[in-house]
């Protein structure tokens, strides 16, 4: 399934920082080779970035590393050493672990353990909002609404208004997590529109974005990222042919044993599924015949 965004917003992304919040943080990553190793290329590998690769850089004390920009948050990853992966983070550099600085390891889903590094908030004064235009997650139409969202800093902002120029619209808490909060508004579909954000911190503190009340985001009518409607009426699945197979019987102890499957008796002993088709339910829901 291919979403393709067909233009660009006429507006910059903005990021504003207020009284010295920092979202994102510096991050280094190092990887010290063993004694006697030879080490040709080493790429950082994680649920940051997709578990793409980013090429980590040979130092001239021999170790290799790499430093990026990540927000608040817990991540996994692994180095990717000479083309290879190594299994188990924790044990895979002669029986160390890969990298000293991890926090912690989990289950990969392949039988080895991914590296867990974990970037904390170290400014806690004032208030961080992101908005970005160009961004679908932040400004997008569904359901033939304009759908616009404000990120901020947790625990902080009491409440956000989105400011056009026929009036003052306040918006709803969508999302609250450990390192932010997301604010929410849908409009009836404008061909254009010019806004901005005003808010409240807890404290009653006043704050704008853009910064300048002269200054202020531009929608264009334009859909740059159409939604999909064949996917409300859809059932997205995936085959796994080696389940066919069988090819790894080594696979049957996940199913079996543990709790990444559940099997609901039920809907076999009362032949649900036979008489009405199939249902979007989990496992463990009780049987209903929508």
């Amino acid at each position: 399934m291919g979403k393709f965004i067909i233009g660009c917003i006429l507006c910059l992304s903005i990021i504003f920082l207020i009284n010295g919040l920092v979202l994102a943080a510096e991050f280094t990553f190092t990887y010290l080779p063993i004694e006697d190793e030879e080490v040709a290329s080493v790429s950082l590998r994680g649920s940051f970035n997709s578990w793409g690769e980013w090429p980590m850089e040979k130092q001239p004390d021999g170790t290799w590393s790499i430093t990026v920009d990540l927000e608040p948050g817990e991540y996994q990853y692994k180095f990717y050493i000479n083309g290879k992966w190594p299994q188990d983070m924790s044990i895979a550099r002669a029986g160390g672990p890969v990298d000293p600085n991890a926090v912690g390891y989990i289950n990969d889903g392949f039988g080895g353990q991914n590296a867990i590094c974990r970037i904390k908030e170290e400014v806690t004064e004032g208030v961080v909002l992101v908005h970005n235009p160009d961004d679908p997650a932040y400004l997008c139409i569904a359901d033939e609404r304009l759908i616009i969202r404000l990120k901020t800093s947790p625990r902080k902002v009491a409440k956000v208004f989105l400011v056009t120029d026929e009036g003052k619209w306040p918006m709803e808490r969508q999302l609250q997590w450990e390192y932010g909060e997301v604010f929410r508004l849908s409009l009836k579909l404008p061909d254009s529109l010019k806004y901005h954000f005003v808010g409240y911190t807890i404290e009653g503190t006043e704050f704008s974005l853009p910064e300048d009340p002269s200054q202020s985001f531009f929608f264009d009518g334009i859909d740059h990222f159409p939604q999909l409607k064949w996917v409300s009426q859809g059932i997205i699945y995936q085959i796994f042919p080696d389940r066919f197979y069988n090819g790894d019987p080594n696979n049957d102890v996940l199913a079996l044993n543990s709790d990444e499957f559940h099997f609901n008796e039920q809907w076999v002993q009362n032949k649900l599924w036979a008489k009405e088709g199939p249902s979007l339910a989990k496992w463990n829901d009780p049987i209903s015949s929508q």
